[in-house]
């Protein structure tokens, strides 16, 4: 039996693979026993790993022709693809871009395996083949965009994107959406916010993380209103989008509602645990609102996920040795002093003196005090900075000497 076009395109893309595989052989005796196979895959009743076997059963059949092998090969990286083996897919599409160079679907399943794979360099190589095989095609310059923001070259993504805009302004929103994400990485939030809105306009098959984009951008240049109501259209649209939540805690957070952008990053860690970000944002207010118990708990979270990372440490230091420890001594000395600029200075320096921070090379504030900063700081509290052995006070030795002790 030979299936029909209008019979592939009804059924399931993934499914239909061996359906147009046999279309494309032809009734030969290597896949005649693969006729049934073919009609019931069109009708998506086997799973993906049936796939593969009935295409390396065609592949090791030995009685395909070149033009035969393209296509059984082509089926095969598909099938790979559909199961998350993006190395052997791109092994697969290689095999068949050896016996057709120029195949335009080979070359584009290719980069979009190596696109997957964060492979952008070898991405950008194939849709500059892709290219120059057909130039008129949009969809090509806004991929190649793709791979080179991936590369964080979003100055060159940017050229790529406006091409395919230029070529196809009106059929694809995702150019605008990529296009967005790229203007805003160089800063260029208000352009940003123009092509999400284009992007909503044409339409999209998930337009959630576009609101979510476009209220990041919102934010950024302070319009706080329409930036919290695409937060809220975002997880209107797919509650499970936690990153909406995020970047809308940290809106919160310069509204100073801390009590909301709690619960926003608390959304967030529940879903995702190892989220850095919500538990660093979480630890902040923690500490803002004088629960340095949980604050310090949420820096060893953090610690546990990335170890080395100084900032954490010399927080967790602050927190824990001085905020913790000593803020009562502090809040003592501050009143004796009558000089909060310098005790709040000194709190910033103080906790790279914890070994475990300077252990990897974190340097103190006072360490790059001007002369000028010196003497200034001299002023103020009659007591002078030094990068060797921390402070040493002209008129107070009691006062520093709780300080440091």
């Amino acid at each position: 039996m030979r299936l029909t076009l209008g019979t592939i395109f009804t059924a399931s893309p993934i499914f239909a693979l061996v359906a147009v595989l046999v279309i494309a052989l032809g009734s030969t005796p290597a896949i005649a026993d693969l006729e049934a196979v073919a009609k019931t895959c069109s009708s998506g009743n086997i799973p993906p790993k049936e796939h593969l076997v009935a295409c390396r059963k065609i592949i090791d059949s030995e009685t395909l022709n070149q033009k035969q092998m393209v296509v059984a090969l082509y089926a095969l990286g598909h099938t790979q693809l559909v199961l998350g083996d993006a190395e052997q897919a791109i092994d697969s599409f290689g095999q068949a871009i050896e016996i057709a160079p120029d195949e335009l679907g080979l070359i584009l399943s290719r980069s979009q395996a190596y696109l997957g794979l964060r492979r952008f360099k070898a991405a950008i190589a194939d849709l500059t083949h892709a290219i120059v095989l057909k130039p008129e095609v949009a969809p090509f310059y806004s991929n190649r965009g793709n791979a080179y923001a991936g590369l964080g070259n979003h100055r060159q993504a940017l050229k790529y994107f406006d091409e395919s805009i230029r070529r196809n302004p009106t059929e694809f929103a995702q150019p605008y959406i990529r296009r967005g994400r790229s203007l805003m990485a160089t800063g260029a939030h208000q352009k940003a916010i123009y092509d999400f809105t284009k992007a909503i306009e044409i339409g999209h098959a998930n337009l959630a993380p576009v609101h979510m984009y476009r209220g990041t951008a919102y934010a950024q240049v302070g319009r706080n209103a329409p930036a919290l109501e695409d937060f809220r259209e975002a997880l209107r649209q797919s509650p499970d989008l936690v990153e909406a939540n995020f970047h809308r805690g940290n809106l919160r957070v310069r509204l100073n509602n801390r009590a909301l952008a709690r619960a926003d990053f608390e959304t967030v860690v529940a879903r995702i645990p190892n989220h850095i970000g919500a538990q660093y944002a979480l630890a902040a207010i923690d500490q803002t609102d004088g629960k340095y118990e949980s604050a310090i708990k949420r820096y060893d979270v953090i610690l546990g996920l990335a170890p080395n990372n100084p900032v954490m440490l010399n927080n967790r230091c602050y927190v824990k040795r001085y905020w913790g420890e000593r803020v009562r001594r502090f809040a003592t000395a501050t009143s004796l002093c009558g000089c909060g600029r310098v005790i709040r200075l000194f709190l910033i320096a103080v906790p790279s003196r914890c070994s475990e921070a300077a252990s990897i090379g974190v340097q103190s504030p006072i360490t790059t005090w001007s002369s000028r900063q010196i003497q200034t700081m001299r002023s103020h509290c009659m007591a002078v900075a030094m990068p060797t052995n921390g402070w040493v006070q002209q008129r107070s030795p009691r006062l520093i000497s709780r300080l440091l002790n």
